[in-house]
């Protein structure tokens, strides 16, 4: 049976926002419909990734169990391979209903009981899910509140707090009671319907509620995609994690390691780029000298060289 755990906070968490600037004589035909909402969000998400539910609505991870709720105000709940609940993800609230559509790709929509401003979607992952916001007018919120319940002693930290601000790759990290790096969200991001990109940004209120801003205007141009990513973290990522929350490294040695990853884009594109690349030439056509040398600075740690190299 096929597994899928969230690997990488979460990742990979996702989050996409629509807004619409086509005009009709008739309102409501002006509201995008399901059909269109989706294709736009699947044609700025890839779909490749998609992990279809099966008929009770639960994705197999590669380490565990999700439950994909039939009402957005369902949280999303993850489990492990002994079926003990490891973390819970409540959607922005304001904006979900029932599930609406189901494209045949896998993507979730949720009606938005309060407006038609916004709505809720999911893209659930093998290792995690997507959670889209779809922003259809500038009347929308521009701040949408995901709230975690987290294992005991666990919290979410921004990358500038664990790293250091010199050393920020925009994610946000789930830390367990040992401070140490469970699951990672993707930095925040969001383009308009030009492709260009919108001002967005990640807040932490109370430990465990992450609010992405979507900072569009009057004058942006609809419909604006945004997509926080949550994923459990993978072998690797965890092993360089376990390393660094660890105490592991230290002094020079630590500083260099961060900097490679923040040059590189974060921990978990570092990670999948180690494990991508098996020589040293294909490291440096992955990663340039960055990938290079963070390789050569992890290299021989029994972990992170069982997992990574």
């Amino acid at each position: 049976m096929r597994k899928v755990f969230l690997r990488s906070i979460i990742s990979t968490l996702v989050m996409c926002a629509f807004v619409s600037s086509s005009f009709s004589v008739n309102a409501d035909e002006s509201k995008p419909n399901d059909e269109k909402i989706i294709n736009n969000i699947e044609n700025v998400t890839t779909t490749k990734d998609i992990v279809k539910s099966n008929k009770n609505n639960i994705v197999y991870l590669d380490e565990g169990v999700m439950s994909i709720p039939l009402s957005g105000r369902k949280p999303i709940a993850i489990k492990d391979d002994n079926n003990k609940e490891d973390l819970t993800v409540t959607l922005p609230i304001k904006n979900t209903g029932d599930i609406s559509k189901i494209s045949s790709n896998g993507t979730i929509l949720y009606k938005n009981n309060s407006s038609n401003s916004s709505n809720i979607a999911l893209q659930p992952k093998n290792d995690g899910f997507k959670a889209l916001i779809n922003i259809n007018d500038k009347l929308a919120n521009k701040e949408y509140e995901f709230t975690f319940n987290l294992p005991k002693n666990s919290k979410l930290i921004s990358a500038a707090t664990y790293l250091g601000k010199e050393y920020d790759t925009k994610e946000v990290f789930v830390v367990d009671k040992n401070n140490i790096i469970t699951s990672i969200i993707s930095p925040a991001w969001a383009k308009d319907a030009n492709g260009h990109n919108v001002s967005t940004y990640y807040k932490i209120v109370s430990n465990n509620k992450l609010v992405q801003v979507v900072e569009f205007t009057e004058n942006t141009a609809f419909p604006v995609v945004a997509d926080p990513n949550w994923t459990k973290i993978g072998k690797c990522a965890g092993s360089i994690a376990w390393a660094i929350g660890s105490g592991l490294f230290g002094g020079a040695k630590l500083i260099k390691i961060k900097k490679y990853i923040a040059e590189l884009g974060g921990l978990q594109k570092a990670a999948k780029l180690l494990v991508g690349a098996t020589t040293w030439e294909e490291k440096l056509h992955a990663g340039g000298y960055a990938l290079i040398n963070l390789a050569a600075e992890l290299t021989g740690v029994a972990g992170i060289q069982a997992n990574c190299f």
